[in-house]
């Protein structure tokens, strides 16, 4: 019997791998990633794997993972949208102009992941109505850009400015 990788998807999900295993699998390593690299509570990697994993099997019992299957699909579409505008970015800008689109790379960053919460919140239904921010966030969004793109060029024309191009050769002291 053959199988497509749909079926194999949905019979994984039918287990619940994509709803239990892979969110305990996902808060285990960043607890056990975070209590190794700055041994807070010990050095043991022991103790720090029974923490991690006491705080993992924990995490999935207070609705986690409603949110973790809310806003991990959303979160790849944002990382997909700012690939694509990285791309774009490298491949028409020289990279001498490359220190204002930082800062624009930034500001998009922190966007998405106002965006992507936002959805994952609203999509739970969690802390009440977004009517205005429904209504609105069209209009936020357009601000927020706008602002990002002056600080982009500001910034960006600034340096351009500041520096003329000519280089003075100084020599060493000598003794």
């Amino acid at each position: 019997m053959a199988y497509d990788i749909t079926a194999l998807l949905y019979q994984w999900e039918s287990y619940g791998i994509f709803d239990y295993l892979l969110p305990l699998l996902l808060i285990f390593a960043v607890v056990f990633g975070l209590l190794t690299s700055s041994n807070f509570i010990t050095k043991e990697r022991k103790i720090n794997l029974f923490i991690a994993l006491a705080i993992a099997f924990l995490s999935l019992r207070f609705g986690f993972v409603e949110f973790l299957a809310q806003v991990f699909p959303r979160l790849g579409v944002g990382i997909a949208v700012i690939l694509v505008v990285v791309i774009l970015t490298a491949a028409f800008i020289p990279k001498e102009h490359m220190g204002g689109w930082l800062i624009a790379f930034y500001t998009l960053g922190a966007i998405i992941a106002i965006i992507v919460i936002y959805n994952a919140f609203d999509q739970l239904n969690w802390f009440g109505s977004f009517r205005f921010w429904n209504d609105y966030t069209g209009t936020i969004i357009a601000v927020i850009a706008v602002i990002g793109i002056i600080i982009a060029l500001s910034t960006a024309s600034s340096e351009s400015k500041s520096s003329s191009g000519i280089t003075i050769p100084i020599a060493p002291l000598r003794h």
